[in-house]
């Protein structure tokens, strides 16, 4: 669903990250009135670049989130390694090039916002849905 989108935000966002002006209009167009600001003020407030979810901000919600991340990140570092530990059994050199657990952050990002919206109803937008114009791995 593409919403309209207002050219004074449009510019704010290329001003405030560098993006191309159709990109960022593009990118508005995802959210909601509500949701373009609020983007736009978490990039003119982005100190490394790099956009969080201005949720995280709430003190109701800003907690809930953190503490999911870190929960999720838990669960996924203990999988990963005892999946490393098992190839290095069967194929060290496989283990060796999976070790550096490439891709994670992807995977914490897309499990943490299941576990968000399914258990407490929050739609969280992940670093890289903030950021589509960075390749994260």
């Amino acid at each position: 669903m593409y919403h309209r989108v207002d050219n004074q935000l449009v510019i704010r966002l290329y001003r405030a990250i560098g993006i191309p002006v159709m990109e960022a209009k593009r990118l508005l167009s995802n959210y909601s009135t509500d949701r373009q600001i609020e983007y736009v003020i978490a990039a003119e407030n982005a100190e490394n670049g790099i956009l969080y979810d201005p949720i995280e901000n709430d003190p109701t919600l800003g907690p809930i989130i953190k503490t999911a991340i870190n929960s999720v990140a838990e669960r996924v570092n203990r999988e990963h390694t005892a999946r490393i530990s098992e190839l290095e059994k069967t194929s060290p050199t496989v283990a060796e090039l999976f070790r550096t657990g490439r891709g994670q952050y992807h995977r914490i990002w897309h499990e943490t916002k299941k576990h968000l919206k399914h258990d407490f109803d929050i739609d969280w937008r992940t670093p890289a849905e903030m950021n589509p114009w960075i390749q994260f791995d």
